[in-house]
C-alpha cells in the first residue's frame, strides 16, 4: 500500500474511532485504534512516519489527536501544542484522552506505535 492510501486509511480510522467512542462502542473504537497503530507502523517502515503532520490541523479533533500522538517522537513541540489545545477544548471524551496521553508522554510512560 502506498503512503497516500495509508494516510487516507489513517484518517478514516481516526474518524471512525471518534464516532464509535462517542457512541459508547468501546469494542469498535478499540478496533479502529488498533488500525491506527498498524497504519502508523507501516508508515514508519516506508519513511520516517512524519507524514502524519499534515493532519495536525485537521477539522476532526480525533484525527488531530492521534496524528499528534504519533508525531510526538518526530515533532514534539508541534504535537504537544495540538494535544494541549484539544485537552483545553470541550470535545468530550477526546479532550480527556489528549490530556492523559500528554501527561503520560511528559512522564516518559507513553509508548508510541
Amino acid at each position: 500500500m502506498d503512503k497516500n492510501k495509508l494516510l487516507g486509511s489513517y484518517e478514516e480510522a481516526a474518524i471512525l474511532y471518534g464516532k464509535f467512542l462517542v457512541d459508547g462502542n468501546d469494542k469498535l473504537a478499540n478496533k479502529e485504534h488498533s488500525k491506527l497503530t498498524n497504519i502508523y507502523q507501516k508508515l514508519c517502515e516506508l519513511s520516517d512516519g512524519n507524514e502524519l503532520a499534515i493532519f495536525l490541523n485537521h477539522k476532526s479533533h480525533f484525527v488531530r489527536c492521534w496524528a499528534a500522538v504519533h508525531s510526538l517522537n518526530k515533532i514534539p513541540e508541534e504535537a504537544e501544542k495540538v494535544l494541549i489545545d484539544i485537552s483545553k477544548g470541550d470535545c468530550v471524551p477526546i479532550n480527556i484522552t489528549a490530556e492523559i496521553l500528554l501527561e503520560q508522554w511528559k512522564a516518559g510512560e507513553l509508548e508510541i506505535g
